[in-house]
């Protein structure tokens, strides 16, 4: 079933990449890219997206020329951005992480409860437009077995609707879950990566207040409040602290 949503969501993929009006961009940018111009590259890519359009491959590929030309930050700004459209793509996982074992910052993620690392894997099997997919077409699934239901003369017959409706009546209710979930984590979820050197996070957002602990260029942080040009940062570790806003670009 896997196999077959994933093979529909790529054949509409390359439809619309095939009639996107920056297709020759993206070639160009991929050629260049190929030909080891990855300054150039970056350029090319870059320019498709000033224009509005957007994709995983995209920003993987964008995040691929940055690495090429070690510029680690933005090499990791775009591969997250690529991984919040798909989550699923396991080459883009582990390029974040070859690329975060360039930067200065090593931290540790705080443990997580089986459960919850169980579930994360669960959403992450499909992107938020297959879920999406799946949960309509189940819930229409669902209404042609009720219908099948309701009309049906014999015991037999509305044994079996009854039960494949409930079926698909709970996948559509957990795809639609898992693709709120991730249109929560693309749109709402408020995360960024660190572009300057050095950061000392301070204890309030003065200028002025205690010094907790540095972060450096290219370390992933969430953002969990704002305060005039302060943002207030939290760490993989869970420390958290406020820095000025324009030290870091947001993943969105």
């Amino acid at each position: 079933m896997k196999k077959i949503f994933l093979l529909i969501v790529i054949c509409l993929q390359a439809l619309f990449v095939s009639s996107s009006p920056y297709n020759d961009l993206v070639s160009q940018g991929n050629k260049a890219y190929t030909d080891g111009k990855y300054n150039a590259a970056i350029e090319l890519y870059q320019q498709v997206i000033s224009k509005g359009y957007e994709s995983s491959a995209l920003y993987y590929n964008l995040g691929s020329a940055y690495f090429k030309s070690k510029n680690y930050a933005s090499a990791l700004l775009y591969l997250e951005k690529a991984r919040k459209l798909d989550p699923s793509d396991d080459k883009i996982d582990f390029n974040i992480q070859v690329c975060n074992t360039k930067i200065m910052d090593k931290i540790e993620e705080l443990p997580q409860p089986f459960y919850k690392r169980w579930i994360v894997q669960f959403r992450q099997w499909f992107s938020m437009d297959v879920w999406a997919t799946m949960s309509v077409v189940f819930l229409f699934l669902f209404f042609i077995f009720i219908a099948i239901y309701l009309m049906a003369n014999t015991i037999r017959i509305r044994k079996i609707t009854f039960w494949a409706g409930l079926i698909f009546v709970c996948i559509s209710i957990v795809a639609g879950i898992n693709a709120y979930s991730q249109y929560s984590n693309i749109h709402l979820a408020r995360e960024a990566i660190i572009f300057e050197p050095t950061v000392n996070v301070k204890s309030s957002p003065d200028p002025a207040s205690q010094d907790i602990f540095v972060i450096h260029e290219g370390t992933k942080v969430s953002i969990t409040d704002k305060v005039g040009t302060w943002i207030e940062v939290r760490i993989a570790n869970g420390s958290d602290g406020w820095i000025q806003e324009t030290a870091a670009q947001v993943i969105q």
